[in-house]
């Protein structure tokens, strides 16, 4: 999957300038970047099962 589509994935200084900003500002957590796609069908409508734990069987 494309880190970053649209302005982003043509000119980075967007995104550098938001990363120089939480690291003046001592920023410690999360981040969601969320992505959509176009045309929307390309989204996975079943998710993939998840892996068994070792004692599954």
């Amino acid at each position: 999957m494309t880190l970053f589509t649209g302005p982003a994935g043509e000119n980075p200084l967007g995104i550098e300038g938001l990363v120089r900003r939480l690291i003046e500002r001592s920023y410690s957590g999360s981040i969601i970047f969320e992505q959509w796609p176009r045309p929307a069908s390309v989204l996975r409508e079943n998710p993939m099962p998840r892996p068994k734990r070792a004692d599954e069987q």
